[in-house]
This record gives structure tokens, C-alpha cells and sequence, in this order.
């Protein structure tokens, strides 16, 4: 061990990091540490199939055993990487751990706003037919109706919660009183745009 793998190594001893990744970056030479997130990101199916496994308490023989398989087929996927991985595998796989497998393909340019909008378009979806399971039932109805009050009043505090931190919302919460201008459409106009400020300057009398 060299001297400067020595010190490396004295540096992290006691150092709590938030992730594997964290400690391998303070650890080696930038090349590896980008390696090896590059090889992270190249198995976040197959890691997370293991994080279900062991969440459950099972070892690789005992899910083989329920994919009807022998131990080193679970070995090798989870020693995969993702592209390499059979599909029909990974769903053997889920379903014996009492999963299911549920698939976004989404354009490879979308934005967090188009995302966002995809969500709420399931989650339509996902409303829509619990109202045609529903149906005439008033009972289920009910129900329902319950949770999709209970569902709007979480995503709002979500959202609500995200939204205080954004710059201009933290300086309203530091504010003894908070101000908020609509424009003539209904918009929300921010008061330290160049346009609100210039709107809102007092004329300078003349002599």
C-alpha cells in the first residue's frame, strides 16, 4: 500500500458518506470513480432486484428455488448488468418475489415538467378506472371519492413542499407580511421582474 493509499484510506476512516459512489470518488482517481458510477448507473435494475431480495429476507437459493431455477442463474443476473439481462427473466424474477413489472417508455429528451404531466395522466388513468370498477356501487363509490380527496390534499402538500424552496418563496417565508400580484389573465406575477418594478415606480414631480 503507497503512502497516498494510506492517507486515502485514514481520510474516510470515522466519514459517514451518503453513498457508495461518495466513497469510491473520495477514494480513487477520478477515471475509476467515473467508471464505476458509469457501472452503477448500468445496473440500477439489476440493484434493485437484489434491494427487493434481500428486503424480503432471501438468499439466492431460496428465490431460485421459487423461479424454479438453479442458484446460478440468480447469481448471474444479479452479477449483470441491465442491457444484459433477459426480460423474461427479470419478470420470473419479480413475480416470485410477489411483484409485478410496470414499464415507462418515454421520449429521451423529456423534461421534468413533461414527466410530471405523464404522471398525472396515469394517475388519471389509474382514477378513471377505479371509477368503472365502482360503477353503480355507492359503497365503493364512497370509497372512491374518499381517496381521491385524501390523494389531491397529499399531492398538494407535495407540491407545496417543493415549492418553498425555490429562492423568491423563501424570502416570502422570512417576510413578516407575504405579497402576491395577479395579472389580468390570472397569472402570478413576480414582484422583482423589471416589468412589475417599472410598473409600480412613482413618478418623480417636475418643477
Amino acid at each position: 500500500m503507497t503512502s497516498k493509499t494510506k492517507s486515502r484510506v485514514m481520510k474516510v476512516v470515522g466519514q459517514k458518506y451518503a453513498s457508495v459512489s461518495d466513497l469510491v470518488r473520495d477514494m480513487s482517481e477520478p477515471d475509476f470513480s467515473e467508471e464505476f458510477d458509469k457501472y452503477q448507473a448500468d445496473r440500477r435494475l439489476v440493484n434493485c432486484l437484489k434491494v427487493i431480495r434481500t428486503s424480503h429476507g432471501l438468499s439466492q437459493a431460496e428465490l431460485a428455488k421459487r423461479m424454479g431455477c438453479a442458484q446460478s442463474k440468480v447469481s448471474k443476473l444479479e452479477s449483470s448488468i441491465d442491457a444484459d439481462v433477459n426480460f423474461g427473466d427479470v419478470i420470473c424474477y419479480a413475480l416470485a418475489l410477489g411483484r409485478s413489472v410496470f414499464m415507462f417508455v418515454n421520449p429521451a429528451k423529456a423534461s421534468g415538467t413533461d414527466q410530471i404531466r405523464f404522471y398525472f395522466e396515469c394517475i388519471k388513468h389509474e382514477l378513471d378506472r377505479l371509477v368503472t370498477i365502482a360503477g353503480n356501487d355507492t359503497s365503493i363509490a364512497g370509497g372512491v371519492e374518499q381517496f381521491a380527496i385524501e390523494t389531491i390534499q397529499n399531492m398538494v402538500t407535495m407540491i407545496e413542499t417543493s415549492l418553498e424552496k425555490l429562492p423568491h418563496r423563501a424570502k416570502q417565508l422570512r417576510a413578516a407580511v407575504s405579497v402576491e400580484v395577479s395579472g389580468d389573465r390570472g397569472e402570478r406575477l413576480c414582484l422583482d421582474s423589471p416589468s412589475v418594478r417599472a410598473g409600480t415606480r412613482r413618478a418623480v414631480p417636475t418643477s
